[in-house]
């Protein structure tokens, strides 16, 4: 029963030290690619002029966004160990802005697609 309970012991540590590590790795590429594509949307929808009046809310919105990112709590890299999120701070007025960027996100992608006036590619 000894060895098999350290044994037990060893395999637990080496399955929490793989789930912090994928929690680590995707949450940071999840914020970076969250904040990169939220900039990124802002300068697209900036330099479209067809749709100015339409163009300049999803600049505000986009502004906004990224203004809640900066205070968002989801948003932050976290100060713990392996980038756990800090889930005591973590309020449900977090979640809109974050569902709201994504949706954003989403949105520029799509319009980015459907204005494109080059044939279409699949490389």
């Amino acid at each position: 029963l000894m060895r098999s309970s350290a044994a037990s012991d060893v395999y637990k540590r080496q399955y929490q030290r793989r789930v912090r590590g994928f929690i680590h790795i995707f949450g940071a590429l999840m914020r970076k690619t969250l904040v990169a594509t939220t900039i990124a949307s802002v300068f697209l929808l900036s330099a479209c002029s067809s749709q100015q009046a339409d163009t300049q809310t999803q600049v505000e919105t986009a502004a906004e966004t990224q203004t809640a990112n900066v205070e968002n709590v989801l948003f932050k890299p976290s100060p713990l160990q392996y980038m756990a999120p800090e889930f005591d701070k973590i309020s449900t007025k977090d979640y809109e802005p974050a569902f709201e960027a994504g949706i954003a996100q989403q949105k520029a992608e799509i319009a980015k697609i459907a204005n494109n006036p080059e044939p279409a590619t699949f490389e």
